[in-house]
């Protein structure tokens, strides 16, 4: 019979580049990719990664950092900008690819308050599959619209939604640019 000698290894932790996070440089950093390290401290002999918590309400990733004995819950996305972006100004943060646990850096913008509402999803209350298009009772079409800065541009009434669905695309191209979201 044989004998299973295999020794109990602790696996590697992933090697990754450490950044302080401003305001506590001795207490936690921060990896490009939004991993949060704890810094060996008074009753624990090793730094540790931190574990990441959700907030199901708004679905995004945060960490809770002490300091002082105080505690403070920090969003990743927005210590992220405030560490690897010069310029920061504290302003809205915005995934481009409306997914809010993809916090690459390159997924961050920093962007007005505006700019965020434009790169939303479609509302709930939607029942023609299309942003900007609903029914028309009395005419009998689907008509296409768009808010900009506040007004309603109608743009038009139409056969099929799909026609009333290009037709928004292209004002939102126009009007909205990069910020734009299309059908």
């Amino acid at each position: 019979m044989k004998q299973n000698n295999k020794e109990k290894v602790a696996p590697l932790a992933p090697v990754v580049q450490l950044y302080p996070i401003p305001g506590y440089e001795n207490f936690y950093s921060i990896s490009k990719c939004g991993q949060v390290w704890s810094h060996k401290r008074k009753g624990r002999p090793n730094g540790r990664f931190l574990k990441p918590a959700l907030n199901k309400r708004e679905g995004r990733i945060y960490f809770h950092l002490f300091k002082n004995g105080k505690g403070t819950n920090f969003q990743v996305a927005r210590w992220l900008l405030i560490t690897f972006r010069e310029g920061f100004g504290g302003g809205p943060v915005d995934h481009i690819d409306r997914n809010p646990l993809n916090n690459d850096l390159d997924n961050l913008r920093e962007v007005t308050k505006r700019e965020n509402i434009l790169n939303s999803g479609m509302q709930r209350n939607n029942t023609s599959g299309f942003r900007g298009v609903y029914w028309f009772k009395r005419d009998k079409k689907w008509r296409a619209r768009i808010y900009n800065e506040g007004r309603c541009l109608p743009l038009g009434a139409f056969d099929s939604k799909e026609e009333a669905a290009r037709a928004y695309d292209a004002a939102a191209k126009e009007l909205h640019g990069e910020f734009a979201m299309l059908n």
